[in-house]
């Protein structure tokens, strides 16, 4: 699926690169944007609250990142705060 924001011509250019990426650097790339999104998250999570400590800009950042169900389970005494 062709993305709408992309022209096709430009997007078989990236769909070939990617399929001639070794594993390792396909790797590579999707970590990348993991690292990307986290910090998008943290700073928008910063934007919104900007009396939050690092360490409540950080579990604001795993309740976003693990849902609530999961988040309650690892820290079920943790006063929640909005992210």
């Amino acid at each position: 699926m062709i993305p709408a924001d992309t022209d096709p011509a430009i997007f078989d250019i990236q769909l070939n690169i990617w399929r001639n990426m070794e594993p390792s650097q396909k790797f590579d790339q999707v970590a990348n944007l993991c690292d990307d999104s986290r910090a998008l998250v943290v700073a928008g999570i910063h934007n919104r609250h900007p009396e939050y400590t690092s360490d409540q800009v950080k579990h604001a950042s795993f309740r976003i990142f693990l849902g609530e169900d999961l988040y309650r389970k690892v820290w079920p005494n943790r006063t929640l705060l909005p992210s």
